[in-house]
């Protein structure tokens, strides 16, 4: 028996994953909840096989909570349903131990499929996904370059930028200077063009 916990903040969302599943004989949905510290008691509770996270956009605290998850039972494997597309997130949620990234749009046997696969072991990534990973140039920023730029892109100047993130503003400086050669930008805001034309910021 696949014991499974739902993922989602949306309830209606939960609900009829959970009517698809229960069609399927191996599969039991033992527990839902949304994206929370919820989900934490959940996981400990019923210590599911399969978690199964529908709508999730890859977001930082969404994989921190992804990681969290995944550390808490190492033995249980995460599917992600996803409508994001942009492939340095999925990377980022790659690195955590999921065990599964589908997109939402994905028929339902597949998604049957996929709880299959990732319960007996081995991996799956959505092949569109997939595709877009091969083919994007690799993002050269670190995560901290990554929130600055977007911070800047966001209008917030760089001083504030500072106080934002309780760093100095020269480290601020030293950062964006590192932004705009690793991109190879003429300056600031180049390097914001640069990084909105290759999806970089969020």
């Amino acid at each position: 028996m696949i014991r499974v916990l739902l993922i989602d903040s949306v309830r209606i969302v939960r609900e009829g994953l959970a009517a698809i599943l229960s069609g399927h004989a191996e599969i039991e949905v033992v527990a839902s909840t949304a994206a929370s510290a919820e989900t934490i008691r959940a996981l400990l509770k019923y210590r599911p096989s399969v978690m199964i996270w529908s709508s999730c956009n890859l977001e930082h605290e969404e994989v921190a909570l992804l990681t969290r998850l995944c550390e808490e039972n190492p033995d249980c494997r995460m599917l992600i349903l996803t409508q994001c597309r942009r492939p340095e997130r999925v990377q980022r949620a790659l690195t955590t131990r999921v065990a599964g990234i589908l997109a939402t749009d994905t028929c339902s046997e597949h998604v049957i499929d996929a709880i299959r696969t990732v319960a007996s072991g081995r991996r799956v990534l959505d092949p569109e996904l997939a595709f877009a990973m091969v083919t994007v140039r690799a993002n050269p920023l670190s995560d901290r370059e990554m929130e600055i730029l977007g911070l800047l892109a966001s209008g917030v100047g760089p001083h504030d930028i500072a106080r934002k993130i309780s760093l100095s503003p020269g480290t601020i400086r030293n950062y964006l200077a590192s932004v705009v050669r690793k991109l190879n930008a003429r300056n600031r805001l180049d390097a914001i063009r640069i990084a909105a034309e290759r999806g970089l910021l969020h």
